[in-house]
């Protein structure tokens, strides 16, 4: 990050998101600091990539999703990312951090073990081109030695990122590729054809290979002149001899096109036949034409012409002419051409160095025109190659036999080497080539499966696991790596299920018993059968249900607090179906049930006076309103309904004094009275109520009538007489 910027900083001790200390700075230069940190969560040490505070939302926005492109690499030798993290003030990305040095502690190893430290970051930039993602500023400084010696690619994209450019794809991965072989042969890695060797060995795809190597020139550019010095690219070679790049991925190989003894003897071979011409035209024509014509007569004397001769075979050339030595060596150099093709030097050196001193032997006699002497020399290059030829099919069946030993015993260079070479004596043999195939599929299950070994031992289960299942994914039936797939999904489920107990325990120790079920259940999944999870799982419940009949407690005595009877016998009756054995809920319940009764009687009373004119009506009410008043705490509701209530049963206990008229010979009944006798005026006594009079005098038809004494009201007078005769 830049001085000045008025922003502020992080420093040493600093904690970001209550979680990640800063401990000190690695790098603070350009818009990012990168500092190693103690995350509190992981609980080990993780490089921050912090932005500058200054940077626009955009640029932040831009590297939160380039974050999460990111997290899909998962590859041994790049180092992964974890996250991005948007705080108050910073915000910023975590990443492994690897403790190890520079790549420059590399230089001064030997070419070929410099070539197998780095022949990884090849197949590394190869799968994260394949994943989309390109680095766009690969240099030393991204490049970390980890403890155990391995090369790691850190930081991929972010660049770009920051500027706000998107990666121009094969332009982008092109410039990845171009800056690794600049960094390649700037420590001293092999040149380009050992290179192409080191890592078909390393069990780099062939696609990746064929495109990397280019880029670290000829072989005339990586060691040719034999120096033997870092970046040279490894020993230096006997003069003459030529490495002959082979392409494991291809099917058809040819020759290298630069031989210098093949376009030598090309060149000597021309210059030949041109000395040969004038040699015909000055000298060797005339002597024909003198030669022809004495014998012109004897031939014309002939009945036909002689048979031609056929050319001498190869090997059988006497007293030959010039015409026939140039047929003769255009045939051997064909074969020879055709030799060089099987890459006759790698595998009869000697040999075939013989049959080209034979030949340029042949071509020195041709020139002097000594055509016997020539015709020798051709004779003895013949019979060499008839031999090489034979020897070609003994070194085939020789290699692809020792191949496939090799590969038997798991010797992945020594397989290589016998195929590679099978494949030189014989470009387009199929055993070869599914030997080849099946060399690079060992040397990448074995380094796939060590690698997923070596994590394993370091405690980085999950790299293991994709170490492991991309061996398989190789070679389904690979044993080592489907035992230690078993092996590693064992320690991760074992490692998942003690984090979610831990984590339940946590939740429950906190309150927080949803997330603590969530945890306990999905230990439940990784073990079904674990008695710790069942025995929490049980904890959690009956903290719920603790919690459950606590809060319901609290609600039931707010309602009755409140004198809302109803809702708290609801309460009540809702924690007796939790649990039975509730003794505060079964007094409660009874409690709020009686007083929800009366509170509904007294309403009832209070609404419709009218109902205690009853006297079984009125009974009830004086029982209820003694059973009320021995209530010790009423509350005012209750208070409130007691001095209603006996106002009402006061009144309706009170009698009115309610005038009968008759005429003294009608007999009169009151219902819930009695009978009165005859009379003309009479007063009684009569509760609020309804009653029914009733007048009977014998001959005459009887009468009803009905009276309501109501409290408040004008006693009426009430007029029975029985007038209706019979």
């Amino acid at each position: 990050m830049t001085e000045g910027s008025g922003e502020p900083r992080p420093t040493e001790g600093t904690v970001l998101l209550e979680r990640f200390t800063l401990v000190r700075a690695l790098d603070t230069a350009g818009a990012t600091a990168l500092w190693l940190a103690e995350d509190a969560e992981l609980e080990e040490r993780v490089a921050l990539r912090i932005l500058d505070p200054a940077l626009p939302d955009a640029q932040r926005e831009r590297m939160r999703s380039t974050c999460r492109t990111l997290r899909r690499l998962r590859h041994p030798h790049i180092v992964p990312v974890y996250d991005f993290y948007r705080g108050d003030v910073f915000s910023f990305l975590s990443r492994e951090y690897v403790e190890g040095g520079a790549v420059d502690s590399l230089q001064g190893l030997p070419a070929s073990t410099l070539g197998d430290r780095l022949a990884p970051l090849v197949d590394a930039l190869a799968y994260a081109h394949g994943q989309g993602v390109a680095h766009g500023d690969l240099r030393a400084s991204k490049l970390r030695v980890d403890a155990a010696g391995h090369v790691r690619i850190t930081d991929f994209a972010l660049s770009a990122a920051l500027a706000g450019a998107d990666a121009d794809g094969e332009r982008a991965q092109e410039a990845d590729r171009s800056a690794l072989a600049a960094l390649w042969l700037e420590v001293g890695a092999p040149g380009s054809d050992e290179a192409r060797r080191v890592l078909q060995g390393a069990g780099v795809a062939p696609a990746a290979i064929d495109a990397f190597v280019p880029l670290l020139g000829g072989a005339a550019s990586s060691g040719a002149s034999g120096s033997g010095a870092p970046g040279s690219g490894g020993e230096s070679l006997a003069d003459g001899e030529v490495l002959v790049p082979v392409d494991l991925g291809r099917r058809s190989r040819t020759a290298p096109t630069g031989d210098p003894s093949t376009r030598n003897l090309y060149i000597a071979a021309a210059a030949g036949v041109l000395a040969v011409l004038l040699i015909v035209v000055l000298f060797a024509l005339p002597r024909w034409v003198e030669r022809s014509e004495p014998e012109a007569p004897r031939a014309a004397a002939e009945p036909a012409p002689e048979p031609a001769k056929p050319a001498p075979a190869e090997g059988t050339v006497t007293d030959a002419t010039q015409a026939e030595v140039q047929g003769l060596l255009g045939r051997l150099l064909n074969r020879r051409r055709a030799l060089g093709e099987r890459s006759v030097e790698t595998w009869a050196a000697d040999e075939i160095a013989d049959v080209d001193e034979s030949i340029s032997s042949g071509e020195q006699a041709q020139l002097a025109s000594s055509f016997d002497a020539a015709a020798g020399h051709y004779r003895e290059a013949g019979q060499a190659i008839d031999a090489l030829e034979v020897l070609a099919g003994e070194v085939l069946a020789r290699a692809l036999e020792a191949g496939d030993a090799a590969l038997g015993a798991r010797d992945v260079p020594e397989a290589l080497r016998q195929y590679q070479l099978a494949a030189r004596v014989d470009p387009g043999n199929a055993d070869a080539a599914q030997g080849l195939d099946d060399a690079e599929a060992l040397q990448k299950v074995l380094t796939l499966t060590a690698t997923g070994e070596e994590s394993e031992q370091d405690g980085k289960l999950e790299p293991a696991r994709d170490a492991f299942s991309s061996a398989l994914q190789v070679d389904p039936d690979w044993e080592p790596a489907r035992t230690g797939l078993a092996r590693v999904e064992e320690r991760l489920r074992a490692s998942a299920y003690e984090r979610e107990m831990a984590l339940a325990v946590s939740a429950l120790a906190g309150r927080n018993l949803g997330t603590a079920d969530e945890h306990v259940r999905a230990a439940l999944k990784l073990e079904p059968g674990s008695a710790d999870a069942r025995d929490l799982a049980r904890r959690i419940e009956q903290k719920r249900l603790a919690v459950t009949v606590a809060a319901g407690r609290r609600r039931a005595e707010a309602y009755e607090a409140n004198e809302q009877w109803t809702a708290a016998t609801n309460e009540y009756r809702k924690l007796l179906d939790r649990d039975p054995d509730l003794a505060f809920a079964l007094q409660g319940f009874e409690r709020s049930e009686w007083r929800a009764s009366v509170s509904d009687r007294f309403d009832a009373w209070i609404g419709r006076p009218a109902l205690l004119f009853d006297d079984g009506n009125r009974e009830d009410a004086r029982n209820t309103l003694r059973k009320a008043r021995e209530v010790p705490d009423p509350g005012p509701r209750l208070r409130r309904q007691i001095d209603e209530v006996a106002d009402i049963e006061r009144v309706a206990s009170t009698p009115m004094r309610i005038v009968f008229k008759s005429d003294g010979l009608t007999d009169v009944q009151i219902s819930r009275v009695g009978g009165l006798g005859t009379f003309a005026r009479r007063e009684v006594p009569l509760k609020p109520g309804r009653y029914v009079v009733r007048g009977v005098r014998r001959g005459f038809r009887d009468v009803r009538k009905t009276v309501d004494v109501i409290p408040g009201r004008v006693a009426p007078t009430v007029d029975v007489r029985c007038i209706e005769e019979i």
